[in-house]
């Protein structure tokens, strides 16, 4: 079943080329993950499959600035080290998290855990960002308020 986007949103994914049956090659993204130790998580890569590739341009609502998420885990791989990712495990409470990206303009590496629950880093700030990569999209577009995880 497909997530029901706002029209807002709906209007983003389809001027960055995305389309409802979408998929993709994902083993290039796997293939990285594992040359850098960084872990594979299916519900990740299933998302990827979907969106991955994808740069989604939008305003920011707060700052009014054009801002971009970019679902390409070797951008965020080549932010954040597979170290950095292990640190924040123990604070989210779960086995692992895999880089699934960037957004505003790649200062904030996106990460998903094995429960597809996405999350957002800056340096040591950590945020819970949405339940599903979906809701995540919509979350970071229309600025929701993220859950600040200390």
């Amino acid at each position: 079943m497909a997530y029901n986007y706002s029209n807002e949103v709906l209007s983003c994914l389809k001027r960055a080329g995305w389309e409802f049956r979408r998929e993709i090659n994902t083993e290039p993204f796997i293939q990285r993950m594992k040359e850098d130790n960084f872990p594979v998580i299916p519900e990740a890569i299933k998302f990827l499959s979907k969106y991955g590739n994808l740069t989604i341009n939008f305003v920011n609502k707060r700052s009014g600035i054009n801002d971009d998420i970019t679902f390409d885990p070797s951008k965020a791989m080549d932010i954040v080290v597979s170290e950095k990712l292990e640190d924040f495990v123990p604070r989210i409470k779960r086995k692992q998290l895999c880089a699934i990206g960037t957004a505003y303009r790649e200062h904030f590496v996106l990460m998903m855990d094995e429960k597809a629950n996405v999350y957002g880093a800056y340096d040591d700030f950590l945020v819970r960002i949405a339940d599903t990569g979906e809701k995540a999209i919509e979350a970071i577009i229309l600025d929701y308020d993220f859950e600040e995880i200390p």
